[in-house]
């Protein structure tokens, strides 16, 4: 039934697919109150309220939280095509990763109807899983060009060479600490030292590419909000020891200049 314009909650129910206790639910959270009531408490609703239905429909699909959703569309700078064009990108991405681990798995089904042993091609579903799910997350520092770069440089990166890295990174952490609390001087010979093979350790990650070392700050700085997958190369924030890095690699990269 319409009234004025607008309809009651069974029929705007009817007409956006979703249950009357689903409304009620968003009412009730605040993410989408009906734009009238009337005096008998009759709500009604505006086709502005099923706008806003379909904005959070499609955030709670892509992984939203109802708080991170309405935090989104109270904003006083929503901008409706905006928020689509971003909903869309994320939803291509999603159906791009999708399509990936569904290849794995095809894959997976031929190898083993033509005798494979299973563990062989589970184990590649597995790792399609993983890549996608560690790409997801690189995408806040990263562009596609970016990463596909990174990946293309990764190839010949061996398990035995991530964990010498990563036992690399550990040790200038360790000594950029030992540094920082013994008050050492940021420009003197052993920090520039360690400075030195600070930039060394960047350089071979971003291959000389100014924007990939623009995101891995990024990245760095936004160290204690990173999935677990990305954490372990940057160890505890301690903030007389990050002080004492940025003053160490802005001393070296004065130098360089």
């Amino acid at each position: 039934m319409a009234t004025a314009g607008r309809l009651t909650t069974g029929a705007f129910a009817k007409l956006a697919g979703v249950t009357v206790r689903t409304l009620r639910f968003y009412d009730r959270s605040g993410l989408l109150p009906p734009s009238r009531v009337t005096t008998a408490g009759h709500r009604l609703y505006s086709e502005e309220d099923l706008v806003r239905l379909q904005q959070v429909m499609t955030l709670k699909f892509i992984g939203f939280s109802l708080r991170e959703i309405r935090t989104v569309l109270d904003a006083p700078a929503f901008d409706l095509a905006r928020a689509l064009r971003a909903q869309r990108q994320v939803l291509a991405d999603r159906a791009r990763q999708m399509q990936t681990v569904i290849s794995a798995i095809d894959t997976a089904l031929q190898a083993i109807s033509g005798g494979q042993p299973a563990w062989e091609t589970v184990s590649d579903i597995i790792k399609a899983v993983q890549m996608e799910q560690h790409n997801d997350w690189l995408k806040k520092y990263y562009t596609e060009e970016q990463l596909a770069a990174l990946a293309e440089r990764a190839k010949d990166y061996t398990p035995e060479q991530q964990a010498a890295d990563a036992a690399t990174w550990a040790r200038l952490q360790a000594r950029a600490k030992e540094l920082a609390q013994a008050h050492a001087d940021p420009a003197g010979e052993e920090a520039q030292a360690l400075a030195a093979e600070w930039q060394g350790m960047i350089d071979r990650f971003t291959g000389g590419d100014p924007s990939i070392a623009a995101g891995l700050n990024k990245l760095y700085q936004d160290r204690d909000n990173l999935p677990d997958q990305g954490k372990g190369w940057y160890g505890e924030r301690d903030e007389e020891t990050e002080q004492f890095t940025k003053a160490m690699m802005a001393a070296f990269r004065e130098r360089q200049k």
